[in-house]
């Protein structure tokens, strides 16, 4: 019965003391207010007063922070710092932050003021932005910290788990967001962006030490923002497990830029309008060193009046991608709609209109460590459908060196292509001068196992 009753008691009083202690951290959470007529220094004591989990309110008003200083890369300050800290910083409707004109916001060195910039060297804090309206800075939301030795500058982790979201970022002279080697979970959720140079910048492409990379059970998730910016939309580098999902972006340059990227990557149900580029997929060789580009998965996403090429995957470490039901119009003068020299790959049930040099173009990379050329080779191109566009020279075009690549699909007859491979089978489309049309009945039959793990990924 002491045995039983001793039992019990301990699992009561376990569980009592763990309630406690979750409703005693809540209790003594804080929220600070500050207002307009507030210093921009005297904000700053508040946030330095804060303690871990506290809140810090901005009430509605217009701040002013042009005295804010002009830093230089490597500065590590914004206009108001958070250091060692987990907060919440949280706008109230009508909450306008403005910033101090920069010096070369868009050059390689320019001068200018971060509104918030987040050092937390110690990688044990959380942060959250909520509703904040900032505008006229050189960026908008920082979370990196970068020094220079001599073999130039050098990015080290910092912060934890961030998170952006319901903000709105406008005439930012540079990037709305940037961050680099955070150790853990990116939110960027629902925040309105407008930026001379990029919408956001995340990167672990600096780190001194490549074990400093994002953690493999961390996530970068970019969810349903509306960006414009001039350079690039979205840019990431080295990012593990990114989730890029029903964005809106306008951009003169390339929409979504995502370099390296490792396994894990999702970019779906995104719609991109007049970019140069639309999305990028990138893996190669850098400093000797390989980077893969593995796995990614581009489906559903509406790519409108893009003007050099819509879905572009190169490099000759870049494999195993899935690029589906992608609805993709090209501009009149433009290249190609799908761009590929990724291995392995699957490319299924994709609609390209508008007008362009080609609809698809299998081509080559021009580096790997051998100093030979690397080809697009084992892709499958499968119920892709191309007849609403114009090609300036055939719809799909097969470089010299691609080999074993298998083209199928229904609504192929009226179709061109030219095959200047090896081993590349095609059925029903016309062949141009060195295509050679083929019976492929056997060749797909064989190649449905394939197809089947391909499909399995398309929802």
């Amino acid at each position: 019965m002491f045995r039983r009753f001793h039992k019990k008691f301990c699992i009561l009083f376990t569980i009592s003391l763990i309630i406690f202690l979750i409703s005693g951290s809540q209790a003594f959470a804080e929220t600070w207010d500050v207002y307009p007529a507030m210093t921009r220094a005297q904000i700053q004591t508040v946030v330095d007063s804060a303690s871990d989990g506290d809140t810090i309110c901005f009430l509605p008003g217009f701040y002013d922070w042009s005295d804010a200083t002009l830093a230089e890369r490597g500065d590590n300050e914004g206009a108001v710092t958070i250091i060692e800290k987990s907060l919440i910083l949280k706008g109230e409707s009508g909450t306008l932050i403005i910033g101090p004109d920069s010096i070369g916001g868009t050059g390689s060195s320019p001068k200018g003021a971060d509104a918030f910039h987040v050092i937390d060297l110690d990688i044990d804090n959380d942060v959250t932005f909520d509703n904040l309206n900032i505008q006229n800075f050189l960026r908008g939301i920082a979370a990196n910290y970068i020094h220079l030795d001599l073999e130039g500058y050098v990015a080290e982790p910092n912060a934890r788990n961030i998170t952006v979201k319901n903000c709105t970022f406008s005439n930012i002279h540079r990037d709305a967001i940037s961050m680099s080697n955070v150790r853990g979970n990116i939110l960027i959720q629902d925040n309105d962006m407008s930026a001379g140079r990029m919408g956001m910048f995340i990167d672990w492409y600096w780190s001194e030490n490549h074990e400093d990379w994002q953690p493999e059970d961390s996530y970068v998730q970019i969810l349903g923002n509306e960006i414009y910016s001039f350079r690039r939309g979205v840019y990431l580098a080295m990012t593990t497990n990114v989730v890029i999902k029903q964005n809106t972006i306008i951009c003169e340059g390339w929409g979504i830029d995502n370099e390296y990227a490792r396994k894990g990557t999702v970019i779906s149900n995104n719609s991109l309008f007049n970019c140069m580029r639309g999305i990028f997929i990138y893996g190669g060789w850098e400093y000797e060193i390989r980077y893969e580009a593995e796995g990614a998965v581009i489906e559903r996403n509406k790519l409108i009046d893009i003007s050099y090429f819509g879905v572009y995957i190169a490099g000759d470490a870049s494999f195993g991608h899935t690029v589906s039901k992608n609805e993709i119009h090209m501009a009149p003068g433009s290249r190609v709609g799908i761009y590929t020299v990724a291995h392995d790959s699957y490319y299924g049930q994709n609609k390209i209109s508008g007008s362009g040099r080609f609809a698809f173009l299998l081509d080559w990379w021009d580096y790997s460590p051998s100093g030979g050329l690397v080809y697009a080779h084992h892709i499958t191109l499968q119920a892709n459908n191309v007849s609403q566009f114009s090609p300036l020279y055939i719809h799909f075009y097969l470089y010299y060196g691609t080999h074993d690549n298998l083209i199928v699909g229904s609504g192929m007859g009226h179709n061109t292509y030219l095959d200047l491979g090896y081993n590349n089978r095609i059925t029903g489309a016309m062949p141009m001068t060195g295509g050679i049309g083929q019976d492929l009945s056997e060749v797909i039959k064989e190649r449905n196992e394939e197809l089947k793990e391909a499909r399995i990924i398309q929802h």
